[in-house]
Order: C-alpha cells, then structure tokens, then sequence
C-alpha cells in the first residue's frame, strides 16, 4: 500500500473513531439520563470527544498527521502546511469514515423503539442549535467561535 493510500486509510478511521465516540457519547448520555442533561453528562460527553481525538492522534498521527476533519485538511493546505495532492484523497476519506460511523450509530440505536426515541431526541447525536435563538445568532456564534 502507497504511503497516500495508508494515510488516506488511517484518515478515514481517525474520523470513524471520533464520529463514532463523540457522537455515540451524546446519545448516550441522553438515554441514560431522560430527564435532561446533567452536568456529568456535559462532562462526560466532553471526556468522551477528547478521548477520541487523543486515541486518534496517538494511533494514526505518525501516518497521516491526523487531520481528523476536512477543515483541519483545508485549513492546514492554506496555510500551504500540506499538499495539494493530498487534500481530496484526505477529505474523501474522512467523509467515508464519518458515514461509516453514523451507519453503525443507526444500526446500534434503531434496534428497539427506546433506543431510537433516544437517538432520535438529540438528531442521532448530531450538534443543533436551539429554535429559539434562530439562524442569524446560530451563525454569529459559530464565526465568533
């Protein structure tokens, strides 16, 4: 296997593996406590996506750098950090192990009708700003950040 294939290929896990915990993490949390979030889960939740970007930094970063994310791909060849061959193999692969990871986040939480209530609540773990603050607040937040 070619040294772009392997990063490629370890890409696409680190980006499984952070989908997959992070996530996972938060629906998790949600079925656990359906009484609303507590601030162990808010912990626990933040443990969760650090341990994932940690295990994939320490088992992929000496292949790939572990990018983890298309806007760390793009953010770092901008910054002309990395190399223009290397960034649609780098994206494909993350989107690949991001895909992966909701489909087995789907199998595991649709299999009994109070799992996928679980899943279902928080938008199968996915992060979505609140109705009330709307969409010009939600993206002001987001630039600030």
């Amino acid at each position: 296997m070619n040294e772009l294939r392997r990063a490629a290929a370890a890409e696409a896990y680190g980006t499984f593996l952070l989908t997959l915990l992070g996530p996972g993490s938060i629906i998790m949390m949600n079925y656990l406590s359906p009484f609303g979030p507590s601030n162990a889960s808010f912990g626990f939740i933040g443990l969760a996506h650090g341990l994932a970007v940690l295990g994939a930094a320490y088992s992929i970063g000496h292949i790939s750098g572990a990018h983890i994310n298309p806007a760390v791909t793009i953010a770092q060849w901008a910054t002309h950090r990395f190399e223009k061959r290397k960034v649609a193999p780098y994206i494909l692969a993350q989107l690949l192990g991001a895909t992966l990871a909701a489909l087995v986040h789907l199998a595991i939480w649709s299999s009994t009708p109070s799992t996928y209530a679980s899943a279902k609540n928080v938008f199968l773990g996915n992060t979505v700003p609140n109705q009330s603050f709307g969409p010009f607040v939600s993206l002001m937040v987001e630039v600030i950040a």
